[in-house]
């Protein structure tokens, strides 16, 4: 059994390490989102220190705000794709339930932030190291490409991983326990009567014959439920592929959305930017800058 409060670390590395069951992956659903906020939040501070330093006098406000907007981040394009994830994985057959949707897509998240938080250290060093504010944005980006990659193997795993199949033959064959004795007073219950046992009255004779055979194992056994298949088909990744990379577009758009993380050291703090362009537009912009410096 597994510590149930939210930010036990033996369940965080059983996550990482692969040997959290799947029952264990719903029930600490709100664990999940815990360890998450905390991971994304790590590597939102690691994206301040850029600004900070770049700056005289240092100016903290947006380490301090890319430590709450990365979370923010993952929530936002959780709450925006579930929804679709569902109906997409009702309509091709998939036997799960809202809740084990949400606690998949919890749990690859959790993966995202645990890479990201440990790719904070490299953010933070070549902050410190580097003038090029281009450079920092496309380290981030590739940050959160190589995170994004890693979560998403792991929600198509968990999507592949069976549920325990009932084995029919094998439950069939096995011997029924007798039931438990009630604890109320028992009833006796007189024997099958004979002919013979029955005094001669007319008509009394016909109520007399063998006593009525039960299959009280039947009344016994446990109801069998259909098992998920063994993996998805093809036919589900036709459709659960184009969610993925609206997962990815959507979480793209909404960092475009709650920029800046980093800050640029020429521009004044602002907690969010005016709309202009889009996240692949910037990427490129950036890409020229970073290499041919302008």
């Amino acid at each position: 059994m597994h510590p149930t409060h939210l930010l036990s670390w033996r369940n965080f590395d059983a996550l990482l390490r692969g040997r959290m069951g799947t029952e264990d992956r719903v029930a600490l659903l709100v664990s999940w989102m815990a360890w998450q906020a905390v991971c994304a939040a790590l590597f939102g501070a690691s994206l301040g220190v850029y600004s900070t330093i770049s700056r005289v006098p240092a100016d903290p406000r947006f380490m301090a705000a890319s430590l709450v907007k990365m979370p923010i981040l993952l929530l936002l394009t959780s709450l925006v794709t579930v929804p679709s994830l569902y109906v997409f994985g009702a309509l091709r057959g998939l036997r799960f339930s809202a809740r084990e949707f949400a606690a998949t897509l919890m749990v690859a998240h959790t993966i995202l932030a645990a890479v990201l938080a440990s790719l904070a250290p490299v953010i933070a060093f070549f902050a410190l190291t580097t003038s090029s504010y281009s450079f920092m944005v496309l380290l981030n980006v590739f940050a959160c490409a190589i995170a994004g990659m890693l979560g998403i193997r792991v929600f198509v795993r968990a999507l592949n991983e069976p549920a325990p199949v009932v084995d029919v033959a094998a439950l069939a064959a096995a011997p029924v326990a007798a039931p438990v004795a009630p604890t109320a007073p028992a009833v006796t219950v007189a024997p099958a009567l004979s002919a013979a046992d029955l005094p001669d009255l007319p008509g009394l004779a016909d109520l007399a014959g063998p006593p009525v055979a039960t299959d009280t194992a039947l009344a016994h056994r446990p109801a069998l439920l259909p098992a998920r298949p063994a993996a998805v088909g093809a036919g589900v990744w036709q459709l659960l592929g184009w969610w993925v990379w609206l997962y990815v577009f959507v979480g793209a758009q909404t960092g475009w959305i709650l920029r800046p993380f980093i800050g640029h050291p020429d521009k004044p703090f602002v907690l969010f930017r005016v709309k202009s362009g889009g996240f692949i537009e910037g990427v490129l912009h950036h890409l020229w800058n970073a290499l041919f410096g302008s």
